[in-house]
């Protein structure tokens, strides 16, 4: 008897570590987003710097292309990563289950006292309840790790996407800057052609 119920308490105790590190990766998964929402947020302004700040009219046929490719391409990236990041964040925080609240589990224990009610030895009976308010312990723990266990999952391959086509869009915000630094470079050296053609005349 006291093996069983030695075993038990080891059993709760490892549940509850568990419960307590899918508890922790969770805020790990909430603490994470900043970073990627900052680079998101730098991503958005500088495709809307790039779509205004760029005139079509010294671009050849190539680059005007080029330019319409590159920036379809960084709002599609981002707002892949976008949708990723919602689904991190709001998607499938309800998905979580905690341990039942305090009047949940008095409740049951009320319960408990009902069934074993009839039972005249004192020593007895509380035994009983002690051995069955283990098992709900250990149900609990069960049920709220496992579904733990599936929200972290899935949030983590979503945050792992959301990172990866961050990266891709990381890339194309790089490809755009370059762009930007290079039609900056030939516009100057359009301007200065059309004002000294002006001068000239």
């Amino acid at each position: 008897m006291n093996s069983g119920i030695d075993s038990r308490d080891t059993l709760i105790d490892i549940l509850k570590e568990k419960y307590e590190y899918e508890n922790k990766r969770k805020q790990t998964l909430d603490d994470s987003l900043n970073l990627p929402v900052s680079l998101l947020s730098f991503l958005t302004a500088g495709a809307f710097i790039f779509l205004t700040d760029t005139n079509d009219k010294w671009m050849s046929l190539a680059s005007v292309v080029g330019k319409w490719v590159l920036l379809i391409a960084l709002l599609i990236t981002t707002t892949i990563s976008f949708v990723n990041l919602y689904v991190v964040f709001f998607g499938l925080r309800r998905e979580y289950s905690s341990f039942p609240d305090s009047d949940q589990v008095h409740d049951s224990y009320l319960n408990l006292i009902e069934r074993h009610y009839e039972v005249d030895d004192e020593q007895l009976k509380e035994q009983y309840l002690i051995s069955d308010l283990k098992e709900y312990s250990i149900i609990w723990y069960k049920d709220c790790n496992r579904q733990n266990i599936i929200a972290n999952d899935k949030r983590n391959d979503a945050f792992f996407r959301a990172r990866m086509w961050l990266g891709i869009s990381m890339i194309i915000g790089i490809l755009v800057l370059l762009f930007i630094c290079i039609y900056k470079i030939h516009y100057g050296k359009q301007t200065n052609i059309t004002t000294t053609t002006t001068a000239a005349s």
